[in-house]
């Protein structure tokens, strides 16, 4: 990932591959949510230094929960399958983020 841009529709891609037919009734509460786990993400990567496990497990904790929150709350939408979701989403980003950070740094 080259951007905050790339990564941000790369992480959305993978929760829409995901809920394909739902996707049109999610999108508009789901990706403001997908966005504050990133920046949630984001930040830890470049705090971690500074962080305590438990701050950097609490921090991503509760945007994964408000994200979960937010799926399970459509009738359709299971805690397993917004469990898979969350974890394809973070999947993106943990792959993302440090590249991101490093290309701030240099």
């Amino acid at each position: 990932m080259s951007d905050w841009t790339e990564l941000r529709n790369a992480a959305i891609e993978a929760a829409k591959k995901e809920l394909t037919g739902q996707w049109g009734i999610v999108s508009n509460t789901l990706v403001p949510q997908i966005e504050n786990l990133a920046r949630t993400a984001y930040y830890i990567e470049q705090n971690k230094d500074k962080m305590t496990d438990d701050e950097r497990e609490n921090l991503l904790a509760s945007q994964k929960f408000a994200m979960e929150i937010t799926l399970t709350s459509y009738a359709h939408i299971s805690s397993l399958i917004a469990r898979k979701i969350i974890n394809d989403v973070i999947d993106v980003l943990v792959k993302g983020i440090p590249k991101l950070v490093v290309g701030l740094i240099f």
